[in-house]
């Protein structure tokens, strides 16, 4: 996948990450957390972003649709975006910022289609034709560009879960081609109108039978984006099932050997989260080291440890879930509970 328009994009991690900053971690964590208000402040924060998309837009027509209120935040144009920005997410959190990222694109599209349907329906363009068709254009293409720039950041995040991520990197390749076929024809609308060359006929009509073929990729699109929630809630079903398949291969004989299993588990997994995501190899490892360690610490950890079992399982259902600001947080608790450490 391709990486598009970083300072764009930052203006929205930015925003989004002002809303998430305002909500504590709890130190009591759970393998599966309600995500709706995070993802709803998340997606506000998405749509307050787009507003900066119309201004920057030098059209000189009226928009006809609602206008977004325009972000306070101010960014630095020479600020570079890197995908651990986002791991402040869980996965299907991501999932859901990618659901309503192509929404909107699909959105914005359409109504590009549309305009450029209607306008050079008669064969010939007026200015303000020719200035709607760079507006609806425009704010398409940055939807697009930011869309697919989701993309990307999910596939890096989590595209290491190798088998266990398959169905979801797929999907989001389909979305991307169709994407990319979008923007061709949003590019060949903006090189036109903002060529300042009499428009011909001959170009008119090419842009008119543009729209209707392009009106096929945007069924696909459409199509796909309605995949996407439920394709990331199999898929981390699928991989939470997989976490937990491993039995205890090894056998603590005191308290001491059941220290030892759990601080290999916490290592191991602080090692896993170096480069902020964990690949199927790392995750199998956890699950197995888990296993070893809950089963030994509930044979031999005694009441004063009795908490520390309950702590790994949910350490590896996050790190099996995607929600690693959480599996981290969660880690510094576990470490912190290991006596002798």
């Amino acid at each position: 996948m391709k990486k598009y328009k970083p300072q764009f994009v930052f203006v929205l991690i930015v925003s989004v990450s002002f809303v998430l900053s305002s909500c504590n971690l709890s130190t009591e964590i759970t393998p599966t957390p309600n995500i709706e208000a995070t993802a709803a402040a998340a997606i506000s924060a998405t749509q307050t972003a787009d507003a900066n998309i119309e201004a920057a837009i030098e059209a000189g027509v009226s928009a006809t649709q609602t206008a977004l209120p325009t972000s306070e935040i101010a960014v630095e144009d020479d600020i570079s975006v890197t995908e651990g920005e986002y791991t402040q997410y869980t996965e299907e959190e991501l999932a859901l910022l990618i659901d309503e990222a192509v929404q909107d694109a699909v959105t914005a599209s359409e109504q590009a289609t549309t305009t450029t349907t209607q306008a050079t329906s008669d064969n010939s363009l007026s200015q303000d034709e020719i200035d709607e068709l760079y507006y609806y254009s425009s704010e398409a293409e940055e939807l697009i560009y930011f869309a697919e720039e989701l993309l990307e950041i999910y596939t890096y995040l989590y595209g290491d879960y190798a088998e266990y991520a398959d169905d979801m990197i797929s999907l989001l390749y389909l979305l991307e081609e169709d994407m990319d076929n979008v923007l061709v024809f949003m590019g060949e609308v903006l090189e036109i109108v903002e060529s300042n060359d009499e428009i011909s006929p001959e170009t008119v009509t090419q842009l008119y039978e543009a729209a209707q073929s392009v009106g096929l990729s945007l069924e696909t699109l459409s199509t796909n984006q309605d995949l996407i929630i439920t394709t990331v809630e199999l898929v981390l079903a699928e991989r939470e099932n997989f976490a937990f398949s491993f039995n205890p291969d090894q056998m603590a004989e005191s308290r001491a050997d059941a220290l030892i299993m759990a601080k290999d588990y916490a290592l191991t997994m602080r090692e896993a989260f170096t480069d902020q995501k964990i690949s199927a190899e790392e995750l199998a490892e956890l699950a197995q080291l888990g296993a070893n360690a809950a089963a030994a610490l509930e044979s031999q950890g005694g009441p004063a440890l009795k908490n520390l079992p309950d702590m790994i399982n949910t350490l590896t259902a996050q790190a099996a879930l995607g929600q690693f600001s959480a599996a981290l947080s969660g880690l510094q608790n576990l470490e912190a509970a290991i006596p002798g450490r």
